[in-house]
């Protein structure tokens, strides 16, 4: 296995663009000074009251319009108070190393005097990470991409301790063909922690199984018997006309019944008026001319109660008939198809063999 470790330098420089004298502005500029000492009483007043994160921005302004060692010193200790001990370390040691004329103002030799006890409290609380990347020997460091926290990070350091701010911290590393690496570390104060990322292969896919083999065809199957149709029962084909017949010898007989009532209201009316033109016609049947009305309606109801009485037994005749004539099951339909009623105008007759 080859190893490799990636590390950034930008954190352990970044301060230098904050506190370089070469980015202020010239010292005899009053504007730039009067601005920078603006921004620096504001900036100590909000770290005096612990708001770092406002403070910031106004003390690195304040440093680059123009140098103070009691600027660039609070703003240090802002950046440790913020978690980032390594940065205001560095800044804290610029401010230590600085020479001082012998005619510096006392508040610059009273902040360089704060930055070093600072700094030697700080100094063993940064933590120490060894980080190692081990990869395959065909894999060339170009073709590894190593990320801190999500920066990504180069190939300048290899198998040293890095300082680093206490904390939790994520690190991963990617290569083309290979399964990703990572690793969360927590370090705390003055802690030193080493981290492995070993990139290995990523394991060929496995083969797609073949097609499943076709099934052959199922054989034809051979066509089932059709059942003939059985013929029914003689019983069962003559059941139809034996119940229509019946029901016709009982529909004449009702029909009887309701003609002789029929004869017989017309034939008590009959009875009635020849009543009325015997008193008025007397024992001689020569009738007065204002009974014509009654004569006619005499013949009337007589001839109404004849048809009654004759529908009657003309309808009692041809349903007794019916009735008494209804084949047995046992009678072939041949012979009932060749009988039947005849009823005309004058008669009623049954025609038939039996």
């Amino acid at each position: 296995m080859r190893t490799y470790v990636h590390f950034a330098l930008a954190p352990l420089v970044a301060f230098s663009f904050i506190a370089s004298p070469a980015r202020a502005q010239q010292p005899d500029d009053p504007s730039a000074i009067a601005a920078a000492r603006s921004l620096g009483v504001e900036g100590v007043k909000l770290a005096d009251a612990g708001n770092c994160s406002e403070a910031v921005p106004k003390l690195e302004r304040a440093e680059v319009l123009h140098h103070a060692p009691t600027t660039l010193g609070r703003l240090g200790e802002c950046q440790i108070a913020l978690g980032k001990l390594v940065l205001g370390s560095e800044i804290l040691q610029r401010v230590v190393r600085e020479q001082l004329p012998q005619s510096a103002p006392s508040a610059f030799v009273h902040a360089k005097h704060r930055a070093k006890r600072v700094l030697d409290e700080v100094l063993p609380r940064i933590a120490k990470l060894h980080l190692r990347v081990e990869a395959p020997p065909n894999v060339t460091p170009a073709a590894v991409r190593v990320a801190l926290d999500g920066d990504a990070l180069g190939a300048e350091w290899m198998d040293i301790d890095r300082p680093i701010d206490p904390g939790v911290h994520t690190l991963t590393a990617t290569s083309e063909g290979h399964a990703d690496a990572s690793s969360t570390v927590t370090l705390g104060d003055g802690d030193r922690a080493e981290v492995t990322l070993t990139l290995t292969p990523e394991p060929e896919p496995a083969p797609e199984p073949p097609p499943p083999a076709a099934e052959p065809p199922p054989a034809p199957r051979a066509p089932e018997p059709v059942a003939k149709p059985q013929p029914h029962p003689a019983v069962a084909t003559d059941a139809e006309p034996s119940s229509a017949r019946h029901t016709a010898g009982l529909v004449l007989l009702g029909a009887s019944g309701a003609a002789f009532v029929f004869g017989g209201v017309f034939g008590l009316m009959a009875l009635d008026t020849k009543r009325q033109l015997d008193d008025a016609c007397g024992p001689t049947k020569v009738c007065p001319a204002n009974q014509q009305d009654d004569i006619s309606a005499l013949k009337t109801q007589s001839t109404l109660a004849t048809v009654g009485f004759a529908a009657a037994g003309v309808s009692l005749a041809a349903g007794g008939v019916l009735l008494l004539t209804e084949p047995s099951a046992s009678t072939s339909s041949a012979s009932k198809r060749a009988s039947g009623l005849c009823i005309g105008p004058t008669s009623v007759s049954w025609q038939g063999r039996f």
